[in-house]
C-alpha cells in the first residue's frame, strides 16, 4: 500500500485523530484515578483473611494480656491504658483492647476517630479472626480472652505503607486533575503554537517581509503540518513574484533610457536646425513647429524623471546597494536640501519656515536622508498655499522630522496609500501638478534603510504633515 494512504490512517498525521485520542485518553485517565479512589474510600470495611504469623502474634498478645491482668496489675481504667501501651512496645505494633461489656476501646494509635472505634465494637463478636483498615493501620483481630470474669477482645495493627494514599480521597483527586491538565495543556500547546508562528509570520509578511515562513511545522503530518507547508510555498511564490516584478521595472527603466535618449538627442538636432535656418526658408508655421518641440522635450523630461525615480525606487527596495552610515551633524547634512528647495518656493510665491534644535550629531547615510526630505519638501510645495514648515525635535533616542504644508490635505482614508508608488490622489494630486506618484514611496524607502519609520497626517491648518522618525545613535 501507498505510504501516502498508511500516513492517512496514522490518527496522529489528523487533528482530529489528535483530539479523539487525547480526549479519550484523559477520559481513560480519569476513570482510572475514580475507580481507585473509589476504591481506596470502600476498601476499610473489607474482610481479609489473617496470615499465620499476625495469628501467632494475636496468640502472644492474648497470653501475656491474660497474665498481666490474672496478675491483678492493671485492673482499672488508667492502668489498662497503660497495658495496652506496654504491649504495643514490647510487640512493636499498634495493640487494640476492647472491653465487651462496656463496649470501651483501649488503644495507643494516634488519630483514631469514633467511626473506627465503633468498627472494633462490632466486629467483638467474630469467631475468626479478620483483616481490616481502620484510619491509617492494618488491624487483624478478634482474639477473645475472658478474664477474671469479664470478656475482652485483643487486636494487634501496623501502620500501612502509604497512610496517606489510603485515606486522603482528596490527593487522588488532585493527582487526577493535575494529570489531566497537563494532557489538555500539551494537546492545546501542540495546536496553538503552530498556529501563533503562522500569525507571526503572516504579521511579517504584513510588514514586507515576503521571506517570513514557518519552517518549524512543514515536517508536521496533520492538516497544521499541510497549512504550514503551503503557507511556506505561498511566501516563496510571493517573495518570487515580487522580486520578478522589481526586476522587470530596472529592466524596462533600462531599456527605455537609450531610446529616450536617442529622442532627445534628434529633438535638439531638429531645435538647432530650426533656428539656424536661412530667413529665406523659414515660414510662418516655424514657431509652431519650435512650440511642438519644446513641447515633446517636455514629455521626454517628464519620462526621464520618471524612469530616475523608477530606477532609484528600484534600488532601494531590492536592497541592491549597501547603507554606509557615517557621524554627521544635524541640521548641517541636509542644510542645503533646504536652501535649494526654499529657493524653488520663492519662485512660486511660497515660504519655507525651520524650528531645529541645537545641532547634534547622529549616524546616518546623508545622500539617503537629503532624498527623503527632498522628496517630501517637494510634494509640500506643489500643494501648500504659502507656506510650507520644516521642523525637528528628539525624542527618546529617536529624530522626529516634521514637514507640514498649509494645501488642501489628504482624504483620511488615503493617508496610508500615499508612500505606495505611482498612486495619486484623485482630486488634486494628479500628474497635472507635475509628480510621478514616486516621490513619497522613495522617501519611506530611504528611511526603512535607516531602521526608521515615515507617517502622513492631516494638520490643524488643513494641509498634509509628514512625519519622519530615525534612530540617532546607530553605528
Amino acid at each position: 500500500m501507498n505510504s501516502r494512504y498508511l500516513n492517512k490512517l496514522n490518527p496522529l498525521n489528523s487533528i482530529f485523530g489528535r483530539l479523539f485520542l487525547w480526549f479519550w485518553l484523559t477520559t481513560v485517565v480519569m476513570i482510572v484515578c475514580t475507580a481507585i479512589t473509589v476504591r481506596q474510600i470502600i476498601k476499610g470495611p473489607e474482610l481479609q483473611t489473617i496470615p499465620a504469623d499476625e495469628q501467632q502474634k494475636l496468640e502472644q498478645i492474648a497470653i501475656e494480656f491474660r497474665r498481666k491482668v490474672e496478675a491483678g496489675v492493671f485492673h482499672n481504667s488508667r492502668k489498662m491504658s497503660r497495658l495496652v501501651r506496654m504491649l504495643s512496645t514490647r510487640f512493636d505494633s499498634d495493640v487494640v483492647i476492647l472491653d465487651v461489656e462496656q463496649d470501651r476501646v483501649f488503644h495507643d494509635a494516634p488519630r483514631m476517630p469514633a467511626p473506627f472505634e465503633r468498627r472494633f465494637i462490632n466486629l467483638a463478636s467474630a469467631e475468626t479472626a479478620y483483616g481490616f483498615m481502620a484510619a491509617d493501620r492494618l488491624f487483624f483481630g478478634p482474639v477473645n480472652v475472658e478474664v477474671a470474669g469479664k470478656q475482652y477482645s485483643i487486636f494487634n495493627g501496623r501502620m500501612i505503607r502509604f497512610p496517606m494514599l489510603q485515606h486522603r480521597t482528596d490527593l487522588f483527586a488532585l493527582i487526577a486533575l493535575s494529570i489531566s491538565g497537563l494532557l489538555c495543556f500539551a494537546l492545546a500547546w501542540s495546536f496553538t503554537r503552530p498556529i501563533k508562528e503562522l500569525r507571526d509570520a503572516t504579521q511579517e509578511m504584513a510588514k514586507g517581509n515576503l521571506q517570513a515562513g514557518t519552517t518549524h511545522n512543514t515536517s508536521r503530518k496533520d492538516e497544521i503540518g499541510e497549512l504550514s507547508h503551503d503557507f511556506q510555498t505561498m511566501s516563496v511564490k510571493l517573495n518570487e513574484l515580487l522580486e520578478n516584478q522589481k526586476r522587470l521595472l530596472a529592466d524596462i527603466s533600462h531599456e527605455l533610457r537609450s531610446p529616450l535618449a536617442r529622442l532627445q538627442l534628434a529633438i535638439g538636432i531638429a531645435q538647432q536646425n530650426l533656428e539656424t535656418q536661412p530667413s529665406s526658408e523659414t515660414t510662418e508655421n516655424n514657431p509652431i513647429h519650435l512650440q511642438l518641440l519644446e513641447r515633446i522635450e517636455k514629455e521626454a523630461h517628464q519620462i526621464d524623471t520618471m524612469i530616475g525615480n523608477v530606477l532609484q525606487l528600484s534600488r532601494l527596495e531590492s536592497k541592491a546597494f549597501e547603507v554606509h552610515k557615517h557621524k554627521e551633524c544635524f541640521p548641517g547634512c541636509i542644510e542645503g536640501i533646504i536652501d535649494d528647495a526654499r529657493y524653488e518656493a520663492k519662485s512660486h510665491g511660497k515660504s519655507i519656515d525651520t524650528d531645529f534644535p541645537e545641532p547634534f550629531s547622529l549616524f546616518v547615510e546623508s545622500t539617503l536622508l537629503g532624498s527623503a526630505v527632498e522628496n517630501i519638501l517637494r510634494n509640500s510645495i506643489k500643494y501648500a498655499q504659502q507656506r510650507i514648515t520644516i521642523s525637528a525635535s528628539v525624542d527618546q533616542q529617536q529624530l522626529i522630522i516634521r514637514i507640514s504644508d498649509d494645501g488642501c490635505g489628504v482624504p483620511q482614508q488615503e493617508l496610508s496609500k500615499l508612500f505606495t508608488p505611482f498612486y495619486r490622489v484623485s482630486f488634486a494630486r494628479n500628474r497635472e501638478s507635475g509628480g510621478t506618484g514616486l516621490g513619497l514611496a522613495i522617501a519611506t524607502q530611504a528611511i526603512n534603510a535607516h531602521n526608521g519609520s515615515i507617517k502622513a497626517t492631516n494638520n490643524d491648518k488643513g494641509g498634509l504633515s509628514v512625519a519622519i522618525s530615525i534612530p540617532i545613535q546607530e553605528s
